[in-house]
């Protein structure tokens, strides 16, 4: 699929893949980043994800084999809670400190982090 005359010019291409931690897959995802390699097509990923244990445990394996950049990106904590707080206007009660409270438990988990 990635042979010479597949990519006429040797254009770069660019994937970019958003999620990777939401994936059941995600570690064989970044494996086959690595693998890439060995194609030497001019492949270029931009990956977006939490950097869970696995994925930096892969991360580093790939490492190994092929340039990785981490960049973090800016806390998007005032972004999640405006949207929690957004939705609190379809819940049932109208009590503000129950709304209150609720948004603080949720934008708490370590998911939106």
């Amino acid at each position: 699929m990635f042979a010479d005359g597949v990519v006429p010019g040797q254009n770069r291409i660019y994937w970019i893949i958003d999620g990777i931690d939401e994936s059941e897959s995600g570690k064989q995802v970044i494996e086959m980043f690595s693998r890439l390699h060995d194609f030497h097509c001019p492949i270029n990923v931009l990956a977006f994800s939490r950097l869970l244990p696995v994925l930096s445990r892969a991360f580093q394996v790939a490492r190994k084999r092929l340039p990785v950049i981490e960049m973090a990106l800016p806390s998007n904590q005032d972004d999640i809670r405006l949207v929690v707080a957004s939705e609190m206007d379809y819940l049932p009660s109208d009590d503000d400190s129950f709304q209150a409270a609720a948004i603080d438990e949720i934008t708490s988990r370590p998911e939106f982090i």
